[in-house]
C-alpha cells in the first residue's frame, strides 16, 4: 500500500491525512534507531487527534526477526510517551507471504490473513465473485443488462460504504491484540466478532476484516459522506468498469483498411470519451447499448453445442486454474482478466462494426436527431445485424486476431456517413425490393401502380421491422427532410462510386430531384416511404448514371465543369429537370471540340483522334438512351440530345476523313494540310440526314480535290466539250483536246471518232490515253480519290443511315444522283458511289451498297425509296433496247440479294428465345 491511498484510508477510518504513516517497507530502513525516531516522531505528532500507522514488510517467511523487532520497537515508543498520548494511535502491520508460506507470528491481536487488493473496497463497477458463481458469462451481461437497476455512474459508486468490503480469503488466525483498546476485555472482542459474523452472514459477504486497533466508526463515516450501509448480492450486477477495462485492449486490435495511425488515434479518443458519458435517458446510453450487444453476442457463442456445456463452469475451469491465479495473483483477478480475455475481442468487433463507415463520428455533430437515432438503435439490439459468426476467423473458427473497420462504399472505396447506421436501412430495403410483390387480381400491370404498390408493401414489411419503428422517432419535418437527404448521401455513396465530390454531389440532386418529384405523386408522407423511395428512383435513373460515371471516367473535369456552369447560368436549360446525363454529354462533346491548329499537324490529329475513340462509346450509348425510352426523360433533356447528336456528327464526319484521306504524310501520297476548315463549314447542328450538311461534306471534298488536281495537272484543266472543270485525270484525244470522263464515255457509247471541239477526225482504231502530268500521278490521284470515296461512303452508312432510319427525301435523291446520271447526250448510266465524276460503274457492287442501306431503314421508307431505285434503274434498262429482259432479271436477282442480306443482318441481332433440349 503506498502513500497515495492515504486519502482512502482517511475516508474509510475518519482519521484524518496527516495523522496517518504509512511505512511501504521495513527494509528500507539501514537501523533499528532510524525505523524507532520515525516511529518517535509520528507519536508526537498525533496531538489530540487519532493517528494511524501502517507499516509494511515483504517476505514475512523470511524477514519474521525484523517485523518481531519494529513490533518491539513500536511497543517500546508507545510506551514511553503513554503518559502524554492525547488521544488513540493505532497500528495495523501487513506482511507480505508468498503462497504456501508460513509466519508464526506473535501475540498482537488478530492476524488476518487476505491479499493486498481484498483490503481495498471492491469495484462497485465490477461484477461481484459471488455473484459470478454458476453463471455463464452471457448471463452476467445480460442480468446486468435488463436487472433493475442494471448500470451506475461512478459517482454513487463512490458513495458506497465501507461495509461492501469484497469476500476475504482466509487462512487463519492468531489471537491476541497488540494495542487492545482501553477498557476492552477478550470477551467482549469475542462477542464482537461473533455479531459481525452473523451480519456478514446475513448479506453474504462472509467475515468481515477485523482490525481490532484500527478506530472503525461505520456510523460517523456514514454521517460525515452522506451514505448509508448497505449490503450486496441484491440481484444486482455491474458490468460498466469490465467494459471500460477492456476498452484499450479492444481498441489496439481494431484496424482500418488503409493505415491511419491519425483516424486511429481518433477513434480511441472518441470512444473513450462515449464510454464515460453518463446516462441521461433510461438506458439510452452508448455503454448500455455496447453491453447489450456484448451480452447478444455472448449467447450466440455460448449457444454452440460444444461450448454450451462448458459455459456456466468457466469460474472453476478458467478462472480458478493454478496457472491463471499464480499469473493474475488472486482469484478475484484472475476472475476479472479471464472475463477480460472473453470480451476484449467481442467489444473489438462491436467497435469495428460501428464504426463502419466513420458511423460513431457522428454522435461528435452538434444534431439532435441524429444522436437520439444512433443511440435508440444502438440499444435496440434486434435493430443490429451484427452475429458472433461475423467476428470469428472463418477458417479456424476462433477470435480474430484483428478486426478491420469495414466500408460499404460501392467498389470498396472510403466515404464518411452522415446517418446514423445507414448502411442497416439500406441492405434491409434492398432485401424487401426483391421480394416478390402478392398477386394482384387483374393481369395487366401499369408501371407506375407497379412503383406504387411495391413502395407500400416495402414500407408495410420494414415498419414490422424493429429498425423501421425505430426511425418512428424522428417525427419533425425539418428532421425529416435532413434525414432524407443525409440517407440519399450515402445511398449514393453506397450504390455509386463518384471520382470526386462534384460528381457525388451531382448524382444526390438527381437521386433526390426525382425522389422528391415521386413522394410528392403519392399520398403517403412518412419518412419510411421516402427512404424506399430513394431505392426506386435510383433504379430508374441507374441506366443514365451508368453512363454518367463512363463520362466522368473518360473526362475526368466533366463533374466540376457541370457544378461550374450550373453556378454561372442557373436557368440553363439543361437544369431545368436536375438530370445531368445529357448536359455532361454536351459539355463533353464541346470539350472535344478541336482548338486553333489541332487538326492542322499530324501530332495534333492523332491526339485529337485518340480522344474521340475514348469518348465513343460512352456518346453513341448515351445519345441512344433517349431513343430506347423517351418517356423517361423531359422536354429540356431532348434538346440536350438534339443538340449533342449534331456534335457528334460534326466529330464523326471530322474523325472519318482524318481516318480515311489524311492518316498518313508519305511522300507517295497526296494528303490535306489543313481540315480545319471541314469542322467550321459543318457547324453545330451537324445532321447528315438533312442534305445541307451532306452539300457542306461535298463541297469540301471537291474543293480538296482541286487542291489535288492542281498537284497532278500544274494548272486548272477545263473538259473542251462541257467546259467542266476536271476532277480526274482526263483523257486526252489525237488532236491534244482533252475530255472529262462524262463526256468521254458518251462519245464512246454513239461510237463518234470525231472532236466536239475542232472536229477532227480520227482513225477507226485509235485508243483513248489519259494525260500524265508527272510519274506516277494518275496512281496518287486515283489513291487520294479513292480515300475519299471511301471516307464518304462511311459517312453515308454510318450518318446518313444512323439509328436504321432513312435520311431525308433529298438526301435519298442525292445519293441516288451519285449512282445514276444522264450524259451530255441525254443516256442513262451509271457509276460508283462518289461525289467525282470518274466514270462508269461496270459492276453493281455500289448500286448494291445503296440499295442495302435503303433497304435496312423503317418499313414505310423502303418501299418509297425503292420505288425511286427501281425507277431510276428502269430508266436505264429502256436505254439499252438489246438484252432488256436480261437486264431485269439482273435488276430482279440485285434485289433479291440486297433483301436476303437484309433478313440475315435482322436474324443475328433477333435474341434467341429457345434452349437446347
Amino acid at each position: 500500500m503506498a502513500g497515495i491511498y492515504k486519502k482512502e484510508v482517511s475516508k474509510a477510518t475518519g482519521i484524518r491525512e496527516d495523522r496517518i504513516l504509512i511505512l511501504e517497507n521495513l527494509s528500507s530502513f539501514d537501523t533499528e534507531q532510524q525505523f524507532s525516531n520515525r516511529i518517535q516522531r509520528h507519536i508526537q505528532s498525533s496531538g489530540k487527534e487519532p493517528s494511524l500507522m501502517v507499516i509494511q514488510c515483504d517476505s514475512g517467511d523470511v524477514n519474521a526477526n525484523l517485523i518481531a523487532c519494529a513490533r518491539y520497537c513500536v511497543m517500546d515508543e508507545y510506551e514511553k510517551m503513554r503518559d502524554d498520548l492525547q488521544a488513540p494511535v493505532h497500528v495495523v502491520f501487513i506482511v507480505q507471504l508468498p503462497r504456501g508460506a508460513s509466519f508464526s507470528g506473535f501475540q498482537c491481536g488478530v492476524w488476518q490473513s487476505v491479499h493486498i487488493d481484498d483490503l481495498y473496497t471492491a469495484d462497485m463497477n465490477m461484477p461481484a465473485l459471488r455473484d459470478m458463481q454458476d453463471k455463464s458469462v452471457a448471463k452476467i451481461f445480460s442480468d446486468a443488462v435488463t436487472g433493475s437497476v442494471a448500470m451506475e455512474t461512478e459517482d454513487t459508486m463512490e458513495r458506497e460504504s465501507v461495509e461492501g468490503v469484497e469476500d476475504m480469503e482466509l487462512s487463519g488466525n492468531e489471537a491476541g491484540n497488540f494495542s487492545a483498546r482501553p477498557g476492552t476485555s477478550k470477551s467482549n472482542d469475542m462477542m464482537r466478532m461473533e455479531k459481525e459474523k452473523v451480519l456478514g452472514n446475513e448479506f453474504g459477504i462472509g467475515e468481515p476484516l477485523q482490525l481490532h486497533d484500527v478506530l472503525f466508526d461505520l456510523k460517523n463515516v456514514g454521517k460525515h459522506h452522506g451514505t448509508s450501509p448497505r449490503g450486496y448480492g441484491q440481484n444486482r450486477q455491474n458490468v460498466k468498469g469490465l467494459v471500460l477495462a477492456c476498452v484499450q485492449a479492444a481498441l489496439s486490435m481494431v484496424k482500418d483498411k488503409e493505415e491511419n495511425t491519425s483516424k486511429e488515434t481518433d477513434r480511441v479518443a472518441l470512444v473513450l470519451k462515449l464510454m464515460h458519458q453518463d446516462q441521461d435517458e433510461g438506458h439510452t446510453s452508448f455503454l448500455h447499448g455496447v453491453c447489450c450487444l456484448i451480452a447478444k453476442l455472448l449467447e450466440e457463442k455460448e449457444s454452440r453445442t460444444h461450448i454450451a456445456y462448458m459455459a456456466k463452469n468457466w469460474l472453476i475451469n478458467e478462472a480458478a486454474s493454478k496457472e491463471n491465479i499464480n499469473r493474475a495473483g488472486t482469484f478475484r483477478r484472475s476472475c476479472i482478466q479471464t472475463l477480460e480475455t472473453k470480451v476484449a475481442p467481442i467489444l473489438a468487433g462491436i467497435i469495428a462494426y460501428l464504426d463502419t463507415n466513420d458511423n460513431i463520428k457522428i454522435l461528435q455533430e452538434d444534431c439532435d436527431w441524429k444522436q437520439k437515432l444512433f443511440l435508440t438503435i444502438l440499444n435496440t439490439v434486434d435493430a443490429i445485424s451484427l452475429k458472433f459468426a461475423d467476428l470469428q476467423s472463418p477458417t479456424r473458427k476462433s477470435d480474430l486476431q484483428e478486426v478491420v473497420v469495414m466500408t460499404t462504399g460501392c467498389e470498396g472505396h472510403l466515404f464518411s456517413a452522415r446517418m446514423p447506421f445507414s448502411w442497416l436501412l439500406i441492405n434491409q430495403i434492398n432485401d424487401i425490393l426483391k421480394l416478390p410483390l402478392p398477386v394482384a387480381g387483374s393481369n395487366e400491370h401499369d408501371e407506375e401502380e407497379d412503383i406504387i404498390k411495391s413502395a407500400e408493401f416495402s414500407v408495410n414489411i420494414l415498419s414490422e421491422q424493429a429498425i423501421g419503428k425505430v426511425l418512428s422517432c424522428i417525427n419533425q419535418q425539418e428532421a425529416l427532410t435532413d434525414a432524407l437527404q443525409e440517407y440519399i448521401h450515402d445511398f449514393v455513396h453506397t450504390m455509386y462510386h463518384a471520382a470526386s465530390g462534384e460528381e457525388h454531389q451531382l448524382v444526390c440532386q438527381s437521386v433526390l430531384y426525382l425522389t422528391t418529384q415521386m413522394v410528392s405523386n403519392s399520398t403517403e408522407n412518412s419518412l419510411l416511404h421516402s427512404l424506399v423511395t430513394v431505392h426506386i428512383a435510383y433504379q430508374k435513373l441507374a441506366p443514365r448514371l451508368t453512363y454518367f460515371r463512363a463520362m466522368n471516367s473518360v473526362w475526368p473535369e466533366c463533374s466540376s465543369t457541370i457544378v461550374d456552369l450550373k453556378a454561372s447560368k442557373p436557368d440553363h436549360y439543361m437544369f431545368k429537370e436536375q438530370e445531368f446525363t445529357f448536359s455532361a454529354l454536351c459539355l463533353l462533346l464541346e470539350n472535344l471540340s478541336p482548338k486553333g491548329a489541332d487538326l492542322n499537324s499530324h501530332y495534333g490529329r492523332s491526339q485529337w483522334l485518340r480522344r474521340v475513340h475514348r469518348y465513343r462509346p460512352v456518346v453513341e450509348k448515351v445519345i441512344s438512351l433517349q431513343t430506347e425510352d423517351k418517356g423517361q426523360y423531359g422536354a429540356h433533356s431532348v434538346q440536350s440530345v438534339r443538340r449533342a447528336r449534331g456534335l457528334w456528327s460534326r466529330v464523326m464526319v471530322v474523325k472519318l476523313f482524318l481516318e480515311h484521306v489524311c492518316a498518313s504524310e508519305k511522300e507517295d501520297r497526296i494528303t490535306i494540310k489543313y481540315c480545319m476548315p471541314l469542322w467550321k463549314l459543318l457547324g453545330e447542328d451537324t445532321d447528315l440526314k438533312e442534305v445541307k450538311s451532306l452539300e457542306g461534306v461535298e463541297k469540301f471534298l471537291k474543293s480538296c480535290n482541286k487542291q489535288a488536281m492542281k498537284e497532278y495537272m500544274g494548272e486548272e484543266v477545263k473538259c473542251c466539250l462541257c467546259e467542266s472543270v476536271l476532277e480526274g485525270p482526263p483523257f486526252v484525244l489525237p488532236c491534244k483536246d482533252v475530255l472529262c470522263d462524262q463526256c468521254f464515255d458518251g462519245m464512246k457509247a454513239l461510237g463518234e471518232n470525231i472532236c466536239g471541239k475542232c472536229h477532227r477526225e480520227f482513225t477507226g482504231n485509235w485508243e483513248p490515253k489519259r494525260q500524265i502530268a508527272q510519274k506516277n500521278a494518275i496512281d496518287k490521284l486515283k489513291d487520294y480519290q479513292k480515300r475519299c470515296n471511301t471516307f464518304f461512303m462511311d459517312v453515308v452508312s454510318q450518318l446518313c443511315f444512323a439509328c436504321n432510319t432513312a435520311p431525308s427525301h433529298d438526301v435519298v435523291i442525292k445519293l441516288l444522283g451519285y449512282i445514276f446520271f444522264i450524259t451530255r447526250f441525254k443516256q442513262q448510266r451509271t457509276r460508283n458511289l462518289s461525289i467525282f465524276d470518274t466514270g462508269i460503274d461496270p459492276n453493281p457492287v455500289f448500286r448494291s451498297f445503296l440499295l442495302q442501306l435503303l433497304m435496312r431503314t423503317s418499313e414505310e421508307n423502303v418501299t418509297e425509296n425503292l420505288e425511286g431505285y427501281l425507277r431510276e434503274a428502269a430508266a436505264f434498262i429502256r436505254q439499252d433496247s438489246p438484252d432488256q429482259e436480261q437486264h431485269y432479271v439482273e435488276l430482279c436477282l440485285l434485289v433479291i440479294q440486297c433483301l436476303e442480306v437484309r433478313f440475315m443482318f435482322s436474324f443475328h441481332f433477333i435474341p434467341r428465345l429457345y434452349t437446347k433440349s
